[in-house]
């Protein structure tokens, strides 16, 4: 019997373990002495060692392990051709916040003229390269809207993103927004004209500490924008995906921020309508970087 190098063990405490394998999708809470038994691959009994092969903790041969490896990777690939195709649609990398952490620092700072948005030609080009791959190739399509910020104030970032909606309603082309949600409310009457699955906004924990993190441009606080257009977005029947940043600063602020969900009603929301995950900031070279 041979381990397989996909498991992995964490320690919860002194005497209990989290044992998972990502391949297989097992997950198990193991004692410390079941998890030195592991280890050294020793099942106290034959429904102990049957058990740990069945959840593909171990297989009798390499060979075994191998025909297995290729067994799930053809599970996967049968699910992804059946996932719908994603294009994501960037009409400018500008954006309306200056968080210390973002990784886009230095590409386009500028949000003011025309010249930094995709022009119609291309917003009716990009429509219709997405509508002929989908034709063509008979798969389910969606569009992302992402940036930089692709929900920026101003008549052109509006016509733009309006005309894009438009054009993906008249085909019957659904959609999802990565937006930071600052403008959010003042866009929801125009992305609620398409089928949109769905609109992914970043917390950085509570309102205090995601003020001091998540600000725009003069060093206002954007928590409470972003929470009146996530409360628009719900009351307009989008769905909501809320990424939280998860840090040694912001996890003790989680039960303030879920106590402030929860009385807005979102936690009695059905998990078609909402969802969170959990997130980390991308610290790299352009860190502090500042105009």
């Amino acid at each position: 019997m041979i381990p397989s190098r996909y498991n992995l063990i964490t320690e919860i405490d002194e005497n209990n373990y989290a044992i998972f394998n990502p391949l297989s999708g097992a997950f198990d809470i193991a004692d410390k002495e079941t998890k030195t038994l592991f280890l050294e691959g020793k099942p106290r009994n034959i429904n102990e060692k049957l058990n740990w092969i069945e959840r593909g903790y171990f297989f009798n041969s390499k060979n075994d392990e191998e025909i297995y490896i290729k067994s799930r990777y053809a599970e996967f690939m049968t699910e992804s051709a059946k996932n719908p195709v994603q294009f994501l649609f960037v009409q400018t990398y500008s954006c309306n916040f200056n968080c210390s952490y973002c990784y886009q620092k230095g590409i386009n700072e500028s949000h003011s003229g025309s010249g930094d948005f995709a022009s119609e030609e291309i917003v009716r080009s990009f429509v219709d390269y997405v509508k002929e791959y989908r034709d063509k190739n008979n798969k389910e399509v969606f569009v992302s809207l992402f940036g930089g910020e692709p929900l920026l104030s101003g008549e052109i970032a509006k016509k733009r993103i309006s005309l894009l909606i438009d054009l993906l309603s008249k085909e019957n082309i659904g959609g999802s927004v990565v937006t930071n949600g600052y403008n959010l409310a003042e866009y929801v009457d125009i992305l609620k004209k398409a089928d949109i699955k769905e609109i992914h906004v970043t917390l950085d924990g509570d309102e205090e500490i995601h003020n001091q993190r998540r600000f725009v441009k003069d060093g206002a606080g954007t928590f409470a924008k972003i929470i009146e257009g996530l409360k628009k977005a719900v009351e307009n029947n989008m769905p909501v995906n809320i990424r939280l940043i998860i840090d040694r600063i912001t996890l003790p602020t989680l039960p303030s921020l879920t106590e402030k969900l929860d009385k807005l009603g979102f936690l009695d929301l059905p998990k078609t309508m909402f969802k969170t995950s959990l997130g980390r900031n991308y610290e790299l070279i352009n860190r502090y970087m500042k105009k």
